[in-house]
C-alpha cells in the first residue's frame, strides 16, 4: 500500500475540523496504549486556532475508517506545562514476531512521548523526517503557549470544546437546549464523553484531555445561550437589500457604461448596498510590486456613475489585481445603519506571497447584524482543482478583523466570544463572490451540445465546485443558488463566441457567488436573481450578479433589559437551590462527670435537608 502524502492526511483532517481550526501537521505514526499491545497505525495532526489573535494548539491522534474518513481518539492542548520527548527504541531482535531477518536489515525507530497534564500518549515513527518536522512544529506552538501563559482552565482553547460536545456534521447547538445545571454539569467535566463522525453500532474512544471550564464563565454562556433563545423576544427584524457583483475584468479599463450589470430596474426595491468584486484588474507586472490606485480610482468612477446620486462609496480593498467595493445608499449612511467596518486582504499566489491569486473582504455590523464579503481568485486551470481548494482553506485561515468591544450589545450570539480578531464565518451572514476557477468536467464538444438547448442541469452535474462541495472538500456549509445561464467563462473578447483560441478551453462556471448563514430561519436569506450579463463584452468573462434579501437584526434595548432581568433571576433560584442546607440532631453536647481516662461518647447527627 502507497503511503498517504502530508498533504493527502492533512486532507482528511480537514474534513473532521471547523473551518476556524487548520491542520498545520500531519503524519502517520505507530501507537500502542500499553507495551504489550502491538502497534497500530493512527495519523498524528496539530491543530491550531487563531481566533484569539494567537495561536492555540493541540495534538489529534486520529484512527483511519477508511479512505477520507477517521475518527478522533485522543487530543492533547498544547499548554504551556505540555511535555514532548524523543528517543531512539532498539531495533526488533531477530526471530520476533516472526521477523526472520538479521537485526542490522531492522529499521531505527523513534518513540515519542507526548504528556498534557495527566494524559500520556506514546507514537513510534521510523521516519526522520516525520519526527523532525513534528518536533520543530510542536516546540513553535510550545513556546507561544509558554510566552502567552496558555493554561488548563483558562481562557485558552475554548475552540476544542467544540469537538467534545458538538456532531460537527450535524452542528447541533447542544448548550441552548439545556437546563442551568446540565449545562454546568456537562460544561465542568473534564471527562466529557465525545465523538467525530459517529457510526452506528461502532463504540468510539472517549476523549480525556479538556479542562474544565470556571463557574463563572459557565453562567455567562448559559446567560448568552438563553439571550440568544429568546432573542425574537427583544429584537426587532427587517431585511437589507444586498446587490452582489462579480467580474474578472481581464486586464482591461473601465467601460464607459455598466448599466446594464448594476441596475436591477426589474425590481421593487432597490438595493441597500452593493458588493462588486472584481479580480485581474491590472494584469502588468509592475502591479505586483507597486500598487496604483489609478485603477481604483478609474472604478470608482465608473460604478458611481451607474448608481447615481443614491448611493456612496463606504469601504473598498485591493490586492494587486484584486478589488472589492461596498457601496450604500445615501439613507442607510446617513440613518448610521453602517458601523464597524473592517476590510482585510490575503494572497495565496506564487508562493503565497506575489498575491496573483487570493482574497479581499469587507466584514460590517449593519444594524445588530454582521455581515462579511469576500472577493476571490483561486488557482486556475483546469487540473488544479487540489490546488483551488487549498486555496479556498487558505482565506478561511488567514483572513481576519479586528473585534470592536466597545459598542457590542450582549444577546446578539457571537462567535468571537472574548477573541480579539473574527475572521469570516464570525458573522450572521457570509457572501463569497469571485472567479473561482471550478470548470465543467467535459469537452469542448459535450458543452457546446448541451448549449444548444441550454441543458445547463446536465452540465452542473459535471461542475467541479458542485462536486467538491458534496465531498465536503470546499464551501462547507455555503449555498448557491441555481445556476440558470450560460458557462461565463471563455470568451472571444468584445463577441459572445466560446475561445476560438488554439488552447479552445472549456466553457465553464468559473464565476460564482455564494453564501453562508448562522440563523436557523428558513427566511434569513432569500436570494432574488443570479444571472451573468451578456452585454458586457469587453473581458473574456461575463459579470454576474446576484441580489439577497438579508435577514437583519434591531435589538430593543429597554426590552432585552427585561429579559436579560428574568434569566438572572432564574439562574439566581437555581444557585440558590443549590445551597447546601444541614439541620443538627442537638445544638449542645453535654457529658456526665469528666474523670481522668474514663471516655464517654455523645452522638451529633448532621441531616441534609437540601435538594
Amino acid at each position: 500500500m502507497a503511503v498517504a502524502t502530508e498533504d493527502q492526511l492533512k486532507a482528511v483532517v480537514r474534513l473532521l475540523l471547523r473551518p476556524t481550526e487548520v491542520c498545520s501537521f500531519a503524519a502517520e505514526v505507530q501507537y500502542t496504549r500499553s507495551p504489550e499491545d502491538k502497534p497500530v497505525n493512527r495519523i498524528l495532526a496539530i491543530v491550531v486556532n487563531t481566533q484569539a489573535g494567537v495561536e492555540e494548539a493541540s495534538v489529534f491522534l486520529l484512527r483511519r475508517n477508511g479512505p477520507t474518513a477517521s475518527v478522533l481518539e485522543t487530543l492533547l492542548p498544547v499548554y504551556f506545562d505540555f511535555r514532548i520527548s524523543a528517543a531512539a527504541a532498539a531495533p526488533a531482535k531477530p526471530g520476533q514476531d516472526g521477523d526472520n531477518k538479521p537485526a542490522k536489515d531492522a529499521k531505527s525507530a523513534f518513540v515519542l512521548k507526548l504528556v498534557c497534564e495527566s494524559t500520556e500518549t506514546v507514537v513510534l515513527t521510523e521516519d526522520l523526517m516525520t519526527l523532525q518536522g513534528l518536533l520543530t512544529e510542536l516546540r513553535r506552538l510550545h513556546l507561544i503557549a509558554q510566552e502567552d501563559h496558555l493554561y488548563a482552565g483558562g481562557n485558552s482553547h475554548r475552540w476544542v470544546q467544540y469537538y467534545a460536545v458538538l456532531n460537527l456534521h450535524e452542528h447541533t447547538d447542544i448548550a441552548s437546549s439545556m437546563s442551568p445545571d446540565e449545562f454546568v454539569e456537562l460544561s465542568a467535566n473534564p471527562l466529557s464523553t465525545y465523538y467525530l463522525q459517529p457510526e452506528e453500532g461502532y463504540n468510539y474512544a472517549a476523549v480525556t484531555g479538556i479542562a474544565p471550564l470556571d463557574l463563572a464563565a459557565v453562567k455567562d454562556q448559559w446567560i448568552e445561550d438563553e439571550l440568544a433563545r429568546r432573542e425574537s423576544e427583544f429584537t426587532e427584524y427587517q431585511t437589507v437589500s444586498t446587490f452582489v457583483g462579480t467580474w474578472n475584468v481581464n486586464g482591461k479599463s473601465a467601460p464607459e457604461s455598466v448599466d446594464a450589470w448594476l441596475h436591477v430596474k426589474d425590481q421593487e426595491r432597490q438595493p441597500d448596498l452593493y458588493v462588486l468584486c472584481f479580480q485581474e484588474l491590472d494584469l502588468s507586472a509592475e502591479a505586483y510590486i507597486v500598487l496604483d490606485g489609478s485603477k481604483e480610482e478609474e472604478w470608482t468612477r465608473c460604478i458611481s456613475n451607474s448608481l447615481g446620486d443614491g448611493y456612496e462609496k463606504v469601504v473598498s480593498k485591493q490586492l494587486v489585481g484584486l478589488l472589492i467595493f461596498m457601496f450604500a445608499s445615501k439613507e442607510a449612511v446617513a440613518a448610521g445603519h453602517i458601523r464597524e467596518v473592517a476590510t482585510h486582504s490575503a494572497g495565496c499566489g506564487i508562493m503565497n506571497v506575489l498575491a496573483n491569486k487570493g482574497g479581499v473582504a469587507i466584514r460590517i455590523r449593519y444594524k445588530d447584524s454582521h455581515l462579511c464579503f469576500i472577493g476571490s481568485h483561486l488557482a486556475a486551470d483546469t487540473s488544479q482543482l487540489e490546488r483551488r481548494n487549498q486555496d479556498y482553506q487558505e482565506l478561511c485561515r488567514k483572513l481576519s478583523f479586528p473585534v470592536v468591544k466597545n459598542v457590542s450589545r450582549r444577546g446578539t450570539k457571537s462567535a468571537t466570544g472574548n477573541a480579539t480578531l473574527a475572521n469570516i464565518f464570525d458573522c450572521d451572514h457570509t457572501i463569497w463572490a469571485g472567479d473561482l476557477n471550478y470548470r465543467v468536467a467535459l469537452t469542448e464538444e459535450q458543452v457546446k451540445f448541451h448549449l444548444k438547448t441550454d441543458d445547463y442541469d446536465t452540465l452542473l452535474k459535471y461542475d467541479q465546485l458542485a462536486a467538491q462541495k458534496s465531498l465536503q472538500k470546499t464551501f462547507v456549509e455555503f449555498e448557491e443558488g441555481p445556476i440558470a445561464f450560460q458557462p461565463t467563462y471563455k470568451y472571444d473578447v468584445g463577441t459572445d463566441t466560446y475561445d476560438s483560441s488554439e488552447k479552445r478551453r472549456v466553457p465553464s462556471y468559473t464565476d460564482r457567488i455564494l453564501w453562508r448563514t448562522r440563523n436557523p430561519q428558513p427566511d434569513s436569506v432569500e436570494q432574488r436573481f443570479y444571472r451573468s450579463c451578456m452585454e458586457l463584452k469587453m473581458s473574456d468573462h461575463k459579470p454576474v450578479s446576484a441580489l439577497f434579501d438579508f435577514r437583519i437584526k434591531s435589538i430593543q434595548m429597554d426590552q432585552q433589559d427585561k429579559v436579560q432581568l428574568a434569566i438572572n433571576k432564574e439562574l439566581d433560584q437555581y444557585e440558590k437551590a443549590c445551597i447546601p442546607e444541614s439541620v443538627l440532631s442537638t445544638t449542645e453536647v453535654v457529658f456526665d462527670e469528666v474523670r481522668y481516662l474514663e471516655p464517654q461518647t455523645r452522638t451529633i447527627t448532621i441531616e441534609n435537608t437540601g435538594e
